[in-house]
């Protein structure tokens, strides 16, 4: 369609397309129901990767170096812990337990500009719960006074995961001394 104008994110996403009238008419007209049509998923087709719209161009959360290493914790539910704030002001226990900081300290390279910003988004958390292995539950961690949203997670899942897409190489496992 040469009559169609892409608005572009800042790391290049089209997010908005402008179309003639006459073209839009024709979108709706075909489409009864009047759903809008769905975005693209962030989970990938095979389910191991969710691509990180917060972090970059073409950046992917690895749902199998997640999942590898909740298993090895022995992890059963994770504080989401949404925050629009540096890196660097979760505290020691919230770090540890909450699933942004931990994306974004152990899955962002260090020298990432995109350390500060929030990547737990919700579209990524839906995309995690679209995985089987999450579902989203309200849970009490010592961190937080409050209970806050957080996703439990289904081991039978996660093992059968680890299964499918695994083992993961050693090398590419995240050491839990890192978040201990």
């Amino acid at each position: 369609m040469k009559n169609v104008q892409f608005i572009h994110s800042a790391d290049g996403q089209p997010i908005f397309a402008v179309v003639p009238m006459a073209i839009y008419q024709t979108l709706v007209s075909n489409n009864p129901s009047g759903d809008l049509p769905k975005t693209a998923s962030l989970l990938s087709a095979d389910g191991r990767y969710v691509r990180l719209p917060n972090a970059g161009p073409n950046f992917h959360l690895d749902v199998l170096r997640l999942v590898d290493l909740f298993a090895r914790r022995g992890t059963t539910c994770i504080a989401i812990a949404q925050r629009a704030q540096t890196l660097e002001k979760f505290d020691e226990e919230q770090a540890r337990n909450g699933l942004d900081p931990l994306i974004r300290r152990l899955f962002l390279p260090e020298n990432s500009p995109y350390r500060n910003t929030m990547q737990a988004s919700n579209e990524v958390v839906d995309a995690l719960v679209r995985t089987g292995i999450f579902e989203h539950t309200m849970a009490k961690f010592p961190a937080w006074y409050r209970p806050v949203k957080s996703l439990k997670i289904n081991e039978k899942a996660l093992h059968e995961f680890i299964r499918k897409h695994g083992p993961l190489d050693c090398k590419e496992r995240i050491d839990t001394g890192e978040i201990m």
